[in-house]
C-alpha cells in the first residue's frame, strides 16, 4: 500500500510533526555545538596569539629600554641612531598593542555570540519539549477516551448478542409449544 493510500490515526499526524520537529531541532542544536567548538577553538589560537603579542610587545619594550639607555651612553651621531630605532621600536610596540586590543575585542565578541546562541537555543529546546509533552499527554488521554468507546461498544454488543440468543430461544421454545400442541 502507498504512503497516500494509509490510514492515519487522529492522534500520530501531530506526533509525528512534533518528532520530526524534535529531530530537527536536536539536529541544530548539533550544529550549534560544532560551530561553538569551532568558536571555542579559533578563540583559543587567537588567545595564544595575543600571548604571544604580548611577549613581543615585551621584549620590544625591553629593546626600547636598552637602547635608550645605550643611546644616552654613545655620542651624539649613535644617540640620533638610537632615538631612531627608539622611535621605530615604539610604534611597533604601538602597532602590537593595538593588534593585541583587536584581538582582544573580537575573542570577547565571539564568547558574547556564544553566550546568545546558546541560550537561544537552550530556550527553544525547551519550549519544543513542553510542546511535545503536551501534545504526547493530549495523544494519551485521546488513545485512553478511544479505550474506553471501544470497551464499552463491546459491551453494548456482548448484551445485545445475550438479548437475541434469549429471544431467539424463547421463539424457539414457542414454537416447539406450537408443535406440541398441533401435534396432540
Amino acid at each position: 500500500m502507498s504512503d497516500s493510500k494509509r490510514s492515519v490515526a487522529p492522534g500520530d499526524l501531530p506526533s509525528q510533526r512534533l518528532e520530526l520537529k524534535l529531530k530537527r531541532l536536536k539536529e541544530e542544536y548539533v550544529n550549534a555545538r560544532k560551530e561553538l567548538y569551532s568558536r571555542i577553538e579559533e578563540n583559543n589560537a587567537l588567545q595564544h596569539e595575543l600571548v604571544e603579542y604580548r611577549f613581543k610587545v615585551d621584549y620590544y619594550s625591553q629593546m626600547n629600554n636598552q637602547t635608550l639607555h645605550l643611546a644616552t651612553s654613545s655620542n651624539e651621531q649613535e644617540s640620533s641612531t638610537a632615538v631612531q630605532l627608539y622611535l621605530k621600536e615604539k610604534a611597533d610596540s604601538q602597532c602590537w598593542q593595538s593588534k593585541c586590543r583587536m584581538y582582544q575585542q573580537k575573542i570577547e565578541q565571539l564568547q558574547k555570540n556564544y553566550e546568545l546562541t546558546k541560550d537561544k537555543y537552550k530556550q527553544r529546546l525547551q519550549e519544543e519539549r513542553g510542546i511535545f509533552e503536551r501534545t504526547k499527554l493530549k495523544y494519551l488521554d485521546h488513545m485512553k477516551n478511544i479505550q474506553n468507546d471501544l470497551h464499552e461498544t463491546r459491551q453494548l454488543l456482548e448484551k445485545d448478542a445475550e438479548l437475541k440468543m434469549s429471544q431467539e430461544s424463547a421463539y424457539q421454545e414457542l414454537i416447539d409449544e406450537r408443535r406440541q400442541l398441533l401435534t396432540r
